[in-house]
């Protein structure tokens, strides 16, 4: 399990604010990953889906000097200096947590195909195979593995989403990055922050449980 995070709260509770802060924090972790300093993964244990909020907490896994050396970045050190945003010091996470969930990546509306999703499984079990997934160590381990991918995709088709608006930085555009939150007992491993995407979160082949509490 991941051993360390720190949190960003927003003081001024609006769900306007909310957004912000999401796409604030999430640009500044993707900016972090595309520059190769280490790697992270984001947490929203005040989202709300059902009512569209992102939540007004934003959480980040990682070792310890990771998320030291995103709490340098210059562009980080602007958003501490942000009058609404409260900043905590990286700290140890709790040894008892109440669960465990997964901040997902839900592309639906990009990959809509069947063969899109069984690309998904395929990628994993091919990583697992080449040893790139070091809690998958046998044929038993794989077949428990699709079955909690299975569940947690059936959970996920059943989620509502919240869309965060980003602006991409390799062309200027606006988009949405639609994230849905899943319970998951997926643990050990699969709860590394690396196996995190450029965001900082889970996709539906590589999911990232984070603990809560």
């Amino acid at each position: 399990m991941v051993n360390y995070y720190l949190q960003i709260t927003l003081t001024d509770n609006t769900k306007a604010k909310e957004a912000y802060l999401a796409s604030d924090v999430l640009q500044q972790v993707h900016h972090f990953h595309t520059r190769k300093m280490g790697r992270l993964a984001v947490a929203f244990p005040a989202m709300k889906a059902k009512q569209q909020s992102i939540g007004s907490v934003v959480r980040i896994f990682g070792e310890l000097s990771d998320l030291e050396a995103f709490f340098n970045m210059k562009g980080v050190s602007t958003l501490i200096g942000h009058r609404f945003y409260r900043f905590s010091s990286p700290a140890k996470v709790p040894e008892q947590v109440e669960s465990f969930q997964s901040y997902v990546r839900d592309r639906r509306q990009e990959k809509k195909a069947p063969r899109a999703l069984v690309r998904e499984e395929e990628r994993a079990i091919r990583r697992a195979m080449e040893g790139k997934v070091t809690h998958l160590n046998n044929a038993e381990d794989l077949k428990r593995y699709g079955t909690q991918l299975k569940d947690a995709r059936s959970q996920l088709s059943t989620q509502p989403v919240v869309g965060v608006k980003m602006t991409s930085a390799s062309n200027g555009r606006a988009f949405f990055l639609n994230i849905a939150a899943i319970t998951t007992s997926i643990q050990g491993g699969a709860s590394q922050a690396e196996n995190s995407n450029s965001y900082g979160l889970s996709s539906r082949s590589r999911l990232v449980p984070l603990p809560c509490f």
